[in-house]
C-alpha cells in the first residue's frame, strides 16, 4: 500500500536525477604540416553566390575578364578616295584671258544611249547629253565653287568636264544624270508639272505655226 501523508493523501515519490557526464568535443590533432589526417573528411565549403535553389553556382573562377580598351588598336581614319561624277574627264586649268574657251569632249555613251531610251517614251521633249567644265576638290573630285578667275589654280584644287544633261524646254539648269550609268533620275524632271506645261505650250505654238502657214 502507498505511503500517505498526514492529510490522507497519497504521496508521490520522485526518483533520483541521474548525473549524465559532459562529454568533451573532440579536438583533431593536427599533423605538422598544417593538414588533416587522411582519415578526417573536410566539410565542403561552397561559393558565396548561389542559385535562388541553394545550387552552389560556379564562382571560383570569377566573372569573365573585360579586354582592356588601352590595348585595343584604335581605329584609323581614312581619307575618302574619289567620289565625283561617272563619267568625268580631267580637265586642263581655264585658259589665259582673251584664249578660247576649251572644246568639252563628247558625253559618255552610256548617257547617250539613256536620253535615247527616254526620248522614245516623252517624243515631245528636247534634251541632250553635255560636258560641263567644272572646278573640284583634288581628293574627293566633287565640284566646289571655283576660284578666283585669272589667277592660277591654287591647291587643293583641279578642272574636270561632268557629264550633266541640259533640258531645252527649262534653261538655265543642268540635271546630274544617274543613278550609276543611266539617266533614270532625269525622269523625274520629265514628270514634273512645270516642265510638262512647258512642252505643251511649246507644242501648240508649234501646231498653230503649222496651220496658219498652210492658207
Amino acid at each position: 500500500m502507498a505511503p500517505r501523508s498526514p492529510a490522507g493523501m497519497p504521496l508521490v515519490l520522485s526518483r533520483p536525477r541521474q548525473h549524465i557526464p559532459r562529454k568533451e568535443p573532440t579536438q583533431i590533432a593536427l599533423d605538422p604540416s598544417g593538414s588533416r589526417p587522411p582519415n578526417i573528411q573536410q566539410t565542403p565549403s561552397f561559393n558565396r553566390s548561389q542559385s535562388a535553389l541553394g545550387t552552389p553556382v560556379p564562382g571560383s573562377m570569377g566573372p569573365p575578364s573585360t579586354p582592356n580598351v588601352q590595348n585595343q588598336p584604335l581605329a584609323t581614319a581614312t581619307i575618302p578616295g574619289a567620289q565625283g561624277q561617272i563619267g568625268r574627264v580631267d580637265a586642263p586649268p581655264p585658259p589665259a584671258p582673251g584664249q578660247p574657251a576649251h572644246v568639252p569632249p563628247p558625253p559618255p555613251s552610256w548617257l547617250t544611249a539613256g536620253l535615247t531610251s527616254l526620248l522614245a517614251t516623252y517624243s515631245s521633249d528636247r534634251f541632250e547629253g553635255v560636258m560641263r567644265y567644272s572646278a573640284v576638290n583634288s581628293t574627293t573630285e566633287v565640284p566646289c565653287p571655283a576660284p578666283p578667275a585669272g589667277q592660277p589654280t591654287p591647291e587643293g584644287f583641279k578642272y574636270m568636264y561632268l557629264p550633266r544633261i541640259r533640258c531645252h524646254d527649262c534653261p538655265g539648269k543642268l540635271y546630274t544624270p544617274g543613278p550609276e550609268t543611266t539617266a533614270g533620275n532625269f525622269e523625274v524632271h520629265l514628270k514634273n508639272r512645270q516642265h510638262r506645261e512647258r512642252v505643251e505650250a511649246r507644242v501648240a505654238a508649234s501646231n498653230s505655226g503649222s496651220s496658219g502657214s498652210n492658207f
